[in-house]
């Protein structure tokens, strides 16, 4: 029924659409001077496309030059799309379920009991220009609720404390830095002076829930290799046109 108000002769696509607030950094600061002009949709609440749109971005994919990089993929279709064929929002498709939904998210719901604090170890990359000011407010909000923790940086701070990972603070890319925490951890595990399911590597401006957190930990089972957390891909779409 949702479909049926719609041409599927010509270029369209439907779903529940959403707009940024302000410029974020996910999103590459598009659209900053209006962010709420860009519509993209809410992929878990669904999208349909009709066949015309489908051939004409099948035909683009061969032959246009696409971007590199893949965070958001929402919002990135909707740019790949293209202005000319903007999202329809269409109510049926809700984030929420309710008697009139066409398409809904599911609601998230726990796999089992939440992971216990011990089971969880958190590694955390700062250095030194942020120890009074981002490291204050991870140990005011969230650090009182973990049982296990670590913060990893470029200089020794025993008011902390840090462990010196002896890899000099950098201003983009931090592989290096996220690589010796992880030898760090493994030896730590294989010399048994570190008993944990899971090792959570954050950033010194991260805020976490760190209840649901352990709940969503709850719904994986960490005695296979996994990683979980958000995807940032690079030439992911150059896949496609193979």
């Amino acid at each position: 029924m949702a479909l049926e108000k719609y041409n599927h002769k010509q270029e369209t696509w439907i779903g529940h659409s959403v707009h940024d607030n302000e410029a974020t950094i996910i999103h590459h600061f598009a659209f900053h001077e209006n962010p709420k002009s860009f519509k993209y949709p809410v992929i878990a609440s669904g999208v349909a496309m009709s066949i015309p749109l489908i051939q004409r971005l099948m035909n683009k994919l061969k032959h246009e030059k696409l971007n590199s990089f893949t965070i958001d993929v929402a919002h990135e279709l909707a740019l790949f799309i293209g202005g000319e064929v903007p999202l329809k929002d269409e109510p049926t498709f809700c984030v929420q379920k309710n008697i009139l939904c066409a398409t809904f998210a599911t609601e998230y719901q726990c796999c089992d009991i939440p992971m216990p604090k011990h089971s969880v170890y958190y590694a955390v990359k700062t250095c030194g220009k942020y120890h009074e000011d981002r490291v204050k407010v991870i140990n005011e909000t969230w650090r009182p609720h973990v049982a296990k923790i670590d913060f990893f940086s470029d200089t020794k701070d025993y008011n902390i404390p840090t462990i010196d990972i002896k890899i000099p603070n950098t201003e983009r890319g931090h592989c290096q830095k996220s690589l010796s925490i992880l030898h760090y951890v493994n030896k730590k595990i294989k010399n048994g002076e570190l008993n944990a399911k899971w090792l959570v590597l954050a950033d010194d401006d991260t805020i976490f829930s760190v209840s649901r957190l352990h709940t969503l930990l709850c719904c994986y089972d960490s005695s296979i290799p996994v990683a979980i957390g958000q995807k940032y891909g690079y030439n992911l779409l150059m896949l496609l046109c193979i």
